[in-house]
């Protein structure tokens, strides 16, 4: 008569088996097949806005000499820091934050980075920009 414990020992050992196998694949170098996530991930701009926001406040984007776009934050709907803007990756933008009768403008040039979230050898690569605008006094 068993106890059980036969049981759950094999099981871990075929965990423990299965987990250095799979960490072997990882690890693989020309000569093995390379492992790959599934990981997403989007291209675009990451607006860092500092010091004290206004409870509620628009964020006006463009690139000089074109068009402009917003987003209005608000207490009904509120932008959670920082905020992400897909597929938008300029040379230069223009941040202003507006409330009410105050306003905070800059020009900026974003710094990018490539980001491969399922390793360097892994699809996708996406760009990601970081600017950050000071908001209040």
């Amino acid at each position: 008569m068993q106890n059980g414990m036969g049981t759950s020992r094999v099981y871990w050992v075929g965990i423990l088996i299965l987990g250095a196998s799979l960490f072997h694949w990882s690890c693989s170098d020309a000569t093995n097949p390379i492992i790959c996530t599934d990981i997403g991930c989007f291209s675009g701009l990451e607006v860092e806005l500092l010091g004290t926001l206004p409870a509620e406040y628009r964020l006006t984007l463009g690139v000089p000499g074109s068009q402009e776009f917003f987003v209005d934050c608000t207490q009904e709907s509120p932008c959670r820091p920082p905020i992400f803007i897909e597929d938008f990756l300029p040379e230069t933008v223009r941040l202003t934050v507006s409330s009410g009768e105050q306003s905070w403008t800059m020009l900026a040039t974003p710094e990018y980075e490539e980001v491969q979230p399922n390793g360097s050898q892994c699809p996708p690569t996406c760009r990601v920009g970081h600017v950050s605008l000071q908001v209040g006094s």
